[in-house]
């Protein structure tokens, strides 16, 4: 199983709400959350050594081998290749020129959250969805890179 050295107890407890008593989700949403940070990592150090990119490969067999996904991927296997390149976008844009590039990108890195909405839906349909997308979507405001001015 993979660890969560990236999440807090809020988080931990957030996604155990997300899943409704449904332990293959939550096992899901820990190894997504780590591994969508450890991505992240990855992209900040720039060429990061073997090491660091081997041990993010690895979690990604394993959170691609969890029974969560296994059984509902083709709920979810479209939503991960979109994160992944909405993400991309948002690494690019990040030290644009423009502000409003870098303004959306601060946006775009939250993409992850997307998983999160389409694991609630999948164990309490669309009303427990939007739920979950009201708490989760404050937290993009709280959690942006540049000030208010």
């Amino acid at each position: 199983m993979i660890t969560t050295l990236n999440n807090t107890p809020e988080f931990t407890e957030f996604y155990r709400q997300v899943s409704r008593g449904d332990l293959e989700a939550f096992q899901w949403l820990l190894a997504w959350h780590e591994y969508t940070h450890e991505i992240d990592d990855l992209v900040d150090v720039f060429l990061p050594g073997p090491e660091l990119l081997m041990q993010t490969m690895a979690h990604a067999i394993d959170l691609y081998s969890l029974p969560f996904y296994q059984k509902h991927t083709a709920a979810l296997k479209g939503v991960a290749k979109t994160i992944t390149g909405t993400y991309l976008i948002s690494v690019q844009w990040e030290h644009a020129d423009d502000k409003w590039k870098r303004t959306c990108a601060d946006i775009l890195r939250h993409a992850g959250n997307d998983m999160i909405y389409a694991v609630a839906e999948v164990v309490g349909g669309w009303d427990w969805r939007m739920k979950t997308a009201a708490i989760l979507s404050d937290r993009v405001i709280q959690d942006r890179n540049e000030p208010e001015v």
